[in-house]
This record gives structure tokens, C-alpha cells and sequence, in this order.
């Protein structure tokens, strides 16, 4: 019997550290995630700054200074920069053949624009612009956009129609190119002034209103990130400038108050201080609060469809050694444990072992005790009856025992001598067919009781089977995950 002892505490461990172990380790998971952050790359710079090189370098300045400061938190930030916004345009389904026809269209465009059919050519270039935009990309090669919106705003400026959408294109084009403008020399001076109208309006509305929400909540879509940050400086009329910096949330869907600094001059070096320094009050917003510590049956509640199975198992084998003819047959008790894996709703996949010692046999002939081990693995199909399942479970069994010792008659046996006494080998490993009808009773969602009978014929080897025809009674418990 000691060896029925170290089995019970075998399996009681093992439910234990089963428990305790998946357990403490769904407790200690907290979110770990880093908030994630895309930077508009439409930063601008509104100044009056004479040459494109200038304004490129400024505006470049305060995207650099905002993105570093990100970059430097790599702990807690993740940076989806603008080679990742270019990877994720130029990799999106059909974009060769969709670009290949914007860039025909815009080739069309300006080809009549310069020929002077300006309605021919508003319209290929709107059809452009149609497409660039179907394939975000303003995201990409926000120059290229910037083009084509010049010159729809040209077309229209041709036929002197001073339209809502004439301003729409000019203050796209600002946004999306700061180094493109229309300037005195180059252009007539009634483009320039509905240029100029079109900028100061702009820089207004933008002042006023902040950014656009859609195209905010467009660009943290499809970046999918949690925030979108977007950066504007301007003139005060005082001498200064005012650098701001306005941060989208995409899981409140709006704007959070924005933060904003003066600043003297519009330095390079200042403007990335000024975008490092803006960026870091927005730090404490990053913040994602620890997940609640939780147990297992908080997290699965019973949805997993993987359980286990613990229970007592007591078999009795039919056929024996014929050196036991006297004796009837004999119980064998243990731990059985089982892992069931539902693949649909009336089938699963199931594995399972039993560790049995033997138990005292009718006559007594049994000298020591021995241990028995089976291994199971098959399928489970079962129909629900309210709160039960009716079921049967066939599996291929593999069996292994112990070598054991035995007197060779009653009377031996009787005096315990040890006249007669003999060891029978082990038989070897024994493989066959089980068949177990079960009953389960879901108890609670997770935890469910158990009961089957199995009975099992070995048919390897192909002789000496001297042990064979178990058949077992089991009780347990199941936990579902």
C-alpha cells in the first residue's frame, strides 16, 4: 500500500502546482503594451521666410524635436515614424496599378494645363487627386499631392473662379508642402493675393480650431495607434511666434487640450527644443493604468475549450497469470488524470493516464504489491441533457506493470511461507482498445463531476497476453479553463 501512498501525494502535488502555478502567473500579466504614437507629417510653420530651403529646414526642426523626444521613451512609446507610414502606403493591395493611374492622370492634367485646357485638365487632375487619396498618399509623398492641388487651384484661378474649393486647394497644398508657394515675380499678382488670402485663412481656421478631426482620426486609423500628433507654429504679431502642438486621441475621438510655447525666433535649434519640450507635458497622457491582478476563473470563466480531469480510478483485470488460478480478481487503485480538448460542440480530443497499485487479492497469494501504469489517447462524443452529458470515449490504450512476487498455493500463502514463492516478470508493454461510457454533471461553469465505467482488450502482443480484460470504475473532478 505504500506505493497507493505516494501516488495520491504525487497527484495531490501535481493539482497544486497546476493551481498554483497558472494561477500566479495570470495575476502577475499586467498590460504591457506601449502607448503608440504617429506624428502627422504635415507639420507646418507659417513665417514669412524667403526661400523653400528655410522653410523646410524650420519645419523639420519642430518634427524632429517632438519625434526625438519620443524615441527616447522607447520603454513606454512606440514611434510609428514616417518610413513606416511610407512602408504601410506602398505595401497596401493594388498600389502599383492605383498609382500608376493617378500619376498617368496627373501627367494628363498638367500636360492641358499647360496646353490651356484648363477644364480637361482640372478634371484629370481631380481624378488624381481622388486616387492619391484612396491610397493615403498624402502619407507617402505628400510633395507629389502638393502638386497636383496647385494646379487644380491654378485651373481654376485661369477661369477666374474664386470657388470655396479654390481655397481648399491652396490650403492643401500649403499644408502638405511648406517649401511650395506662390510668390510675387513668379506668378501674377491676383494669383498671389488669392494665394495669400487662402494661406491667411488657413492659419486662422487652424489657429481658431486646431487640426481636422477626421483626417486626425484618418491617420491614427491607419497607422493604427493610439494617439496622432500634429504640430503648427505662427506668427503673434508681436515679433514672436507661437509653437503649438496638438495631440488626437483615437480611443476618445477627440483632441486633447493643446499645449503651446512663444518663442523669439525661428531657429532650427529652437524650434526642436520647442517640439521636444512640447511633447514631454503630453508624457503624463501616455500613462496606461496596471490591469487589476486577477485569478484564472476571473480571466477564462470557463470559455477555454481545454480541461483537465482528477479523479480516482479502481480497475480489476479479468485475465491473469495462470500461477493465480486460485485467487479471483483483484482490485488496482490510483489517480486517474485526463486532458480533454473540445473541438466542436459534441466532440473532443482526449488523453489521459492512470497510476495504479494493487490491492489484496481473494486468496492472498499476492507477495508484494505492483504498480500499474496506462496511457490513453482518442476521442469523446457526447450529448448535452441540461446540466449533463451522456458520452463514451474510445481510445488506444498502452498498459505497463511492475514485476511482483506470488505463493504458489493457499497454503503457502496462508502461512506466508515462502515454499512456492516465485517472481513474475512484468509482461511488457501491452497495447489495446478502451471503451469508457461517462456521465458528467456541470456542477458550475468551470468545475463539473464525473463518473464511467471502461473496459479495455489488449491485442499486442500477439501471445502471452497474460493480463488482460481490465475494467474500471473512475470518479473525478474537471476543471475548464
Amino acid at each position: 500500500m505504500k506505493h497507493l501512498v505516494h501516488i495520491l501525494a504525487l497527484g495531490t502535488c501535481l493539482a497544486w502546482l497546476l493551481v498554483a502555478t497558472t494561477g500566479t502567473a495570470h495575476a502577475d500579466v499586467a498590460n504591457q503594451k506601449r502607448t503608440s504614437l504617429v506624428f502627422s507629417p504635415h507639420f507646418q510653420v507659417f513665417a514669412d521666410i524667403e526661400g523653400t530651403v528655410d522653410a523646410v529646414e524650420a519645419t523639420r526642426a519642430f518634427y524632429r524635436g517632438a519625434t526625438t523626444f519620443v524615441s527616447n521613451h522607447p520603454e513606454e512609446l512606440y514611434l510609428v515614424s514616417q518610413s513606416d507610414l511610407e512602408r504601410a502606403v506602398k505595401t497596401s493591395r493594388g498600389f502599383d496599378d492605383k498609382l500608376k493611374i493617378a500619376e498617368l492622370q496627373t501627367e494628363l492634367g498638367i500636360d492641358k494645363y499647360k496646353k490651356l485646357e484648363v477644364d480637361a485638365s482640372r478634371e484629370h487632375l481631380q481624378e488624381a487627386l481622388e486616387v492619391y487619396r484612396l491610397l493615403n498618399y498624402q502619407y507617402a509623398n505628400p510633395e507629389r499631392v502638393a502638386e497636383v492641388a496647385m494646379y487644380v487651384a491654378l485651373s481654376f484661378i485661369e477661369q477666374d473662379a474664386k470657388t470655396l474649393q479654390l481655397f481648399d486647394m491652396l490650403q492643401t497644398m500649403t499644408l502638405l508642402d511648406p517649401s511650395r508657394s506662390i510668390r510675387e515675380g513668379y506668378y501674377p499678382d491676383e494669383v498671389v493675393r488669392v494665394y495669400r488670402d487662402a494661406r491667411q485663412s488657413l492659419i486662422r481656421v487652424t489657429r481658431e480650431q486646431g487640426p481636422d478631426r477626421t483626417d486626425a482620426e484618418r491617420l491614427a486609423t491607419f497607422a493604427d495607434t493610439d494617439f496622432a500628433v500634429y504640430g503648427y507654429a505662427w506668427p503673434t504679431g508681436e515679433g514672436t511666434h507661437e509653437v503649438a502642438l496638438y495631440l488626437y486621441s483615437r480611443a476618445e475621438d477627440r483632441f486633447l487640450q493643446p499645449e503651446s510655447l512663444e518663442v523669439d525666433n525661428l531657429d532650427p535649434a529652437t524650434l526642436r527644443a520647442a517640439g521636444n519640450r512640447l511633447m514631454s507635458r503630453y508624457l503624463p497622457c501616455f500613462e496606461r493604468p496596471a490591469e487589476p491582478r486577477v485569478s484564472t476563473v476571473v480571466d477564462t470563466d470557463g470559455d477555454s475549450p481545454f480541461s483537465l480531469e482528477f479523479g480516482a480510478a479502481y480497475t480489476s483485470f479479468m485475465q491473469y497469470p495462470g500461477q493465480l488460478a486460485e485467487t479471483k480478481p483483484w482490485g488496482n487503485l490510483g489517480l486517474s488524470v485526463n486532458a480533454r480538448l473540445l473541438l466542436t460542440r459534441d466532440f473532443s480530443v482526449v488523453a489521459g493516464a492512470h497510476f495504479l497499485n494493487s490491492m489484496s487479492d481473494y486468496a492472498g497469494l499476492l507477495a508484494s504489491d505492483f504498480i500499474t501504469f496506462r496511457g490513453f489517447l482518442g476521442g469523446d462524443m457526447g450529448i448535452d441533457l441540461g446540466d449533463f452529458n451522456l458520452g463514451v470515449q474510445i481510445s488506444a490504450e498502452a498498459t505497463s506493470l511492475t514485476d511482483f512476487d506470488a505463493y504458489a498455493d493457499k497454503v503457502c500463502a496462508a502461512g506466508r511461507q515462502s515454499c512456492g514463492q516465485t517472481t513474475l516478470d512484468a509482461p511488457g508493454l501491452l497495447v489495446g482498445i478502451n471503451a469508457r461510457p461517462r456521465i458528467i454533471w456541470h456542477a458550475h461553469r468551470q468545475f463539473s463531476l464525473l463518473a464511467s465505467v471502461s473496459g479495455s482488450y489488449y491485442v499486442f502482443p500477439l501471445s502471452g497476453r497474460e493480463f488482460n480484460f481490465p475494467l474500471t470504475t473512475q470518479m473525478g473532478v474537471s476543471y475548464r479553463f
